[in-house]
């Protein structure tokens, strides 16, 4: 759009019109206006004036879902179109537009007037609206009046923001728009952009957490009653529904993604495991615990975070996504304690007395000394 000739109406966020001073072309006071300009001005005769006759256009394609929408800002800039000799109309840069597209803007339905809309009142601005008629009159042939004058049609165009708010959360979209293309229903102010599904929608909604998207977006998940974005939810690897990813864990184990409430508890790990990975009450990595030779890298970690561990030929090792499980037994103890997979630092300790009684937490006062002499507790 260009910058030189056009002239702005200033519109403040509560709607008020701040009208800034016009020319009077009639008048001969060249230390105020200047010398005799080169150009008469005109306006169509149907376009808006003011930001009440926008605002309902500019709303109209919105559909909100318990939302208000109103205008956060916005200017009318006056931007002068220019007849050429073979009745073309351009802009001052000499972009020309199209029969059917200057005709929307009302430029064969002109009224004539003394006024120019600038934004300051001096000769330095009508000095440089000269200078663009210049330029392009070297590359258009411009139509002229009897009295060789060129006519300015200042067609107003708009620019500004649609706020959308939906309680404490708030969407603007900008707009640029012809004012009278507006009005009469060819140009509409964009639909609303979503980063996060990527979607462009005038039927808006806000979701649980506040984000504002398309309504088709939004659903309602089965577990919590929660309201969110589709993108937001994941997927139970068990029942294949969509469902806030509050309610869902990783398995350790199978490393399906699954509902928590589905999930089974380990006998002898005591972690909640993937119910495909589960028999006799135990989880896979539990079964699968075996001797590791010493030689192995991870039994070498270990016996050099647990050195106690070297005394005892008799612990086993399995492994989780998230820790490394050890088992060890004595003449009247079984413990099996899990350890981070990076720091070797204990996590919990399960044990039992016997070699059938029932797999129990044990207190970290009560964990065994190879642990506790690790100094990882």
């Amino acid at each position: 759009m260009p910058k030189i000739g056009s002239a702005s109406v200033a519109i403040s966020t509560d709607g008020q019109t701040m009208e800034t001073p016009a020319h009077n072309l009639n008048s001969t006071d060249s230390e105020k206006h200047g010398p005799k300009l080169p150009f008469r001005s005109a306006f169509p005769a149907e376009q808006p004036d003011s930001v009440h006759e926008l605002t309902d256009a500019l709303y109209a394609p919105f559909r909100l879902q318990n939302g208000s929408i109103h205008l956060s800002g916005c200017s009318i800039d006056s931007i002068p179109i220019v007849e050429t000799s073979d009745h073309k109309y351009c802009l001052l840069n000499g972009e020309i537009l199209s029969d059917r597209f200057a005709k929307s803007l009302g430029v064969q339905n002109i009224v004539e007037s003394s006024e120019i809309p600038l934004v300051r009142n001096n000769a330095e601005q009508i000095a440089s609206i000269r200078l663009e008629l210049e330029k392009l009159a070297d590359i258009q042939k411009l139509q002229t009046d009897s009295d060789n004058l060129v006519t300015l049609i200042w067609c107003h165009h708009v620019k500004g923001q649609v706020a959308v708010e939906f309680g404490d959360s708030t969407a603007y979209i900008a707009f640029s728009l012809w004012g009278k293309r507006l009005i009469d229903g060819l140009e509409q102010c964009p639909p609303y952009h979503c980063e996060l599904t990527g979607s462009d929608s005038y039927r808006l909604g806000c979701d649980d957490d506040g984000t504002i998207t398309d309504i088709e977006s939004i659903r309602t998940c089965p577990e919590s009653g929660r309201r969110l974005i589709i993108n937001k939810f994941g997927k139970c690897q068990i029942t294949n529904t969509l469902v806030d990813p509050a309610f869902l864990f990783q398995c350790p184990v199978s490393r399906r993604t699954i509902l928590k409430r589905l999930a089974k508890q380990c006998r002898r790990c005591q972690q909640d495991v993937d119910p495909a990975a589960m028999r006799r009450r135990q989880c896979k990595a539990c079964r699968d615990i075996k001797r590791v030779s010493p030689t192995d890298p991870r039994s070498q970690r270990i016996v050099e975070a647990f050195p106690k561990l070297a005394e005892n030929r008799r612990w086993k090792m399995g492994e989780q996504s998230d820790f490394l499980i050890i088992e060890v037994q004595d003449v009247a103890r079984s413990w099996t304690i899990l350890v981070d997979h990076q720091t070797l630092k204990p996590a919990l300790v399960v044990g039992r007395t016997g070699w059938f009684g029932p797999w129990k937490l044990a207190e970290a006062s009560d964990w065994p000394d190879y642990v506790k002499s690790a100094g990882s507790t």
